[in-house]
């Protein structure tokens, strides 16, 4: 298992659930050729007005209280999930309660890569292993890079 620094450019990534959690994927087109980089133990996260009553029944939460406020100078909580399905449990709880939200919309993947300032390029650094020739990194060190891959196929979706 080697420790390997790597730059590539980002592919496509998928959600998947895990024992520990949700994991996102991400597949990457580095200088060496394919990889895939996996991140365990992920929390998808939104945010509430602080003095909202929230306590569904039917799924587990976590709600923290942050140093957040919106940008209608609202102080907001976050509530963290670790189970795929529970997104949309959430929010069905919170439109039948009127609880309003922010930040709901934004998906697991891209917020993960937003806070990172990671928009497609990508270094990433730790240790890897091959499985059907494939690199696969689990919870690499990962930040901004600046990278141009070069390609040799293209697919549209119509």
């Amino acid at each position: 298992m080697p420790s390997d620094s790597n730059k590539g450019f980002i592919l496509t990534s998928h959600l998947e659930q895990a024992s520990e959690g949700i994991q996102i994927v991400l597949f990457v087109r580095s200088q060496e050729g394919k990889c895939k980089l996996v991140f365990t133990g992920q929390k998808q996260v939104f945010f509430i007005p602080r003095d909202s009553q929230f306590d569904p029944r039917d799924f587990i939460f976590v709600r923290k209280t942050l140093d957040l406020k919106s940008s209608q100078d609202i102080p907001v909580d976050g509530i963290y999930l670790s189970q795929l399905g529970d997104i949309n449990k959430a929010k069905r709880y919170c439109e039948q309660n009127g609880i309003r939200t922010f930040e709901f919309d934004i998906p697991l993947t891209e917020r993960f890569l937003m806070e990172r300032f990671i928009f497609s390029q990508i270094e990433f650094i730790g240790d890897s292993y091959e499985r059907g020739g494939l690199k696969i990194f689990e919870n690499p060190q990962i930040r901004p890079a600046n990278f141009k891959p070069q390609c040799s196929q293209m697919s549209f979706d119509i």
